[in-house]
């Protein structure tokens, strides 16, 4: 698609890419203060809208943002996106940033931007094969909000490509394992699905994955995990609107059970399939 056609969104107005500018003195620039979310389409159609937006309400919330936008008119600003989008599946950013501040600190009014591109795909072998994870100590300030600042995020996977990982995990000052970079973590014992409640951003796939986890009659388990306890996962995967869902073979040096994706995860996957085309 070429950049001419206005197919996103700034301020109230459909712009070209190369028109969609915010100034640098936004202290989303200066101090990287914002918010976000992110999601895709099926069939473009919009997956889990509602959900999306109830998390960027209360990420503005966490941080002191008020969005300056109802719900239903962001609703009507993704719909109206994907609609001018030539693309078969689309990937819909949703920004919320500071605005300009006066002092460099203060937030100011925030832009609203809407960034409408291509889905993007991994090689499939990621979802068949699996794949390896490297760890890093960090825990993210007001985990619930999904904010700007992904710094920790860039330095890890950079790090963690140079050892040959696919992503990171967070892991507590404690030893718990939280989440990934843009991404759940969830594991796999004695029949059990497993996953932290605390201290983690509530993805919206994980969500589903949780509820899809509880329709397929598997016992569901919140609770912490810790790193310890890796040799004794039967399966492992992470989640997040861009992977779906993708095993968890190895992290670190740990290779998971037999080093192959588990029957639950891929029973997961395939309902996974199943459901995100019927809805």
């Amino acid at each position: 698609m070429s950049s001419s056609q206005e197919i996103h969104y700034l301020d109230g107005k459909w712009v070209r890419e190369e028109d969609c500018k915010i100034s640098v003195f936004d202290i989303t620039v200066l101090r990287g203060f914002g918010v976000f979310d992110f999601l895709r389409t099926y069939n473009k159609k919009p997956f889990l809208l509602d959900e999306h937006l109830d998390r960027l309400f209360n990420s503005a919330k966490e941080v002191g943002l008020t969005i300056p936008l109802t719900r239903n008119e962001i609703a009507d600003m993704v719909h109206e996106g994907i609609k001018r989008s030539s693309f078969d599946e689309i990937y819909v950013k949703i920004i919320v940033t500071g605005g300009v501040s006066a002092d460099a600190i203060t937030p100011g009014k925030p832009s609203i931007i809407g960034l409408f591109v291509k889905a993007g795909t991994y090689p499939p072998e990621c979802k068949t094969d699996g794949i390896s994870v490297s760890t890093v100590q960090y825990e993210r300030n007001l985990p619930k909000a999904k904010s700007l600042n992904y710094m920790q995020a860039v330095i890890s996977i950079a790090e963690a490509k140079k050892k040959g990982s696919n992503d990171v995990l967070y892991i507590s000052y404690d030893g718990e394992i939280l989440e990934g970079t843009t991404v759940n973590f969830f594991a796999v014992k004695n029949g059990k699905l497993l996953t932290t409640d605390d201290g983690v951003l509530y993805g919206i796939t994980r969500n589903f994955i949780l509820k899809i986890a509880k329709e397929m009659g598997l016992e569901v388990v919140l609770t912490p995990l810790k790193m310890e306890q890796i040799k004794e996962f039967d399966e492992a995967f992470i989640s997040s609107t861009t992977k779906e869902i993708f095993p968890v073979v190895r992290i670190d040096d740990q290779v998971i059970a037999s080093g192959h994706p588990g029957p639950i995860t891929t029973s997961l996957m395939n309902a996974f399939e199943s459901a995100k085309q019927h809805l």
